[in-house]
């Protein structure tokens, strides 16, 4: 009787070895049994060091809003401080990954322009936090359209600002109030941030701070997030020349109109902003090319 063809035969376990002609098939390595090699631990990476290249005395303690990506480039040319400031520089080994920008004397915005890879977004998260302990914090991202859930029809091409906030009991609720501003809703369950950018990891990290009374911040937290219409490029596992900029589009790409930037301004609580110089001609175009990018 064939014993391996058996349909009564404990199909989880297999047979005991002295019920089978040991051939080379069999041997330890092969047939029924597979390998028995233990896989070799990979070497643990290096820690990722951050730094800030520029004067940091000015940058610390400040109302601050973190802009990712596209949406940082495009919302942060609204602001009239970064046309004639340089800004500090914030480099992750050799590679500039962000800028901070002192806007005015209470207020910090950085812009974190690049792609960053996923394994260190929570060590990003955490030196942040401890190198600008902001005592509000707002972060601007994006949000991708065709993937998220609503009970309700939703246009691709007319889709809302959306919202997401830390909550923390015994905390004061933001000033920033975007439930407020009819054109923002709440980024609703069952849709997840996922772990394609910074703010995947940004706004949880802080969540964790406020919960154990680690944290700076004086009010709750809040994401702005910018339709985006189509699904975003998965985080890097690496930093080099050819992810850096990886599914970001061009900073000269108006994506979003001056109404929307203005609102998410607005929201944030960012003083001293002017969108009216963007280009303001068909957004739904614009988004259209994109998505088909």
């Amino acid at each position: 009787m064939d014993i391996l063809a058996d349909p009564l035969r404990d199909s989880i376990n297999p047979p005991p070895r002295y019920q089978l002609e040991s051939d080379s098939e069999d041997e330890i390595g092969g047939g029924i049994y597979g390998s028995t090699k233990i896989p070799k631990p990979s070497s643990p990476s290096p820690p990722t060091a951050f730094k800030l290249d520029g004067h940091i005395d000015d940058l610390i303690g400040r109302p601050t809003v973190i802009g990712i990506g596209t949406a940082g480039s495009q919302f942060g040319r609204g602001l009239p401080a970064l046309v004639d400031s340089q800004g500090a520089s914030i480099e992750m080994g050799e590679y500039q990954i962000g800028t901070a920008y002192c806007i005015s004397a209470s207020q910090l915005y950085i812009h974190i322009s690049s792609k960053i890879p996923s394994p260190v977004l929570w060590s990003l998260s955490r030196w942040l936090s401890n190198t600008f302990k902001p005592t509000r914090l707002a972060i601007i991202d994006v949000y991708p359209v065709p993937a998220y859930i609503t009970p309700f029809s939703v246009s691709h091409l007319s889709p809302p600002i959306r919202y997401l906030g830390t909550s923390t009991p015994g905390l004061a609720l933001s000033s920033n109030q975007p439930k407020r501003i009819s054109s923002i809703e709440p980024f609703s369950p069952p849709n997840l941030l996922g772990t394609q950018t910074l703010s995947s990891a940004l706004l949880p990290y802080t969540q964790v701070c406020l919960l154990s009374g680690n944290s700076s911040l004086k009010e709750e937290a809040v994401l702005m997030l910018l339709p985006w219409p189509r699904i975003s490029v998965p985080a890097p596992k690496n930093l080099d020349e050819v992810t850096l900029h990886e599914g970001l589009t061009s900073p000269e790409h108006n994506i979003w109109s001056a109404e929307e930037l203005a609102a998410i301004a607005d929201a944030v609580g960012m003083q001293g902003v002017s969108f009216s110089s963007q280009e303001r001609v068909s957004q739904r175009a614009k988004r259209a090319n994109v998505a088909r990018d």
